[in-house]
């Protein structure tokens, strides 16, 4: 029965390492990138000791200069009570703490913080934001487009899209276009 028990144990503690869902943020212009900061949502999962679920510990890591970093606490809210909840990133953060988190953005050069964009997720990654985006941009030729362009990438995709009806209908209805 003990080795049952030990057993059982080694098991559910190699099935439950604990996993890290990294997002990371940034501006269209790439801000963050050029200066050599990174703000990201850090959410690293756990299983609790009473009910035995998955939870997940939530924070929002930003860092600058060097490697200083501001860590700020993550609260999921029901209602809209300003424009900055409708952001994905602000949204996530208390509500008392936000106007801390938009100063320092905008002390350490970031003028407008609500342009805040996700870029790329990673999960159980020890990476930095450049590693993963030079990475990321060598596998997907149009990855910084995306994001730095996205009026002319939703323009190509509707002229291909368009020239394509076309086609499909003049194949479809050649004979009766011949008249």
């Amino acid at each position: 029965m003990k080795l049952f028990i030990l057993l059982l144990a080694l098991l559910t503690t190699i099935n439950t390492q604990a996993k890290t869902l990294e997002i990371y943020f940034d501006t269209p212009d790439l801000f963050n990138l050029k200066n050599g900061s990174s703000v990201k949502y850090q959410a690293v999962s756990y299983i609790s000791k009473k009910k035995k679920k998955i939870r997940y510990h939530e924070n929002i890591i930003y860092t600058y200069d060097t490697n200083k970093t501001k860590i700020f606490p993550v609260k999921h809210y029901n209602s809209v009570k300003s424009v900055e909840e409708k952001h994905p990133l602000l949204a996530l953060v208390k509500r008392k703490d936000r106007e801390l988190f938009m100063t320092v953005l905008k002390n350490n050069g970031l003028t407008y913080p609500l342009k805040l964009r996700y870029i790329l997720e990673t999960i159980d990654s020890n990476a930095t934001y450049k590693e993963l985006f030079k990475v990321k941009s060598k596998d997907n030729y149009l990855f910084n487009i995306k994001f730095q362009y996205p009026y002319l990438l939703n323009l190509f995709y509707s002229i291909i899209f368009g020239l394509s009806g076309l086609i499909l209908i003049y194949i479809l209805f050649r004979k009766r276009l011949k008249v």
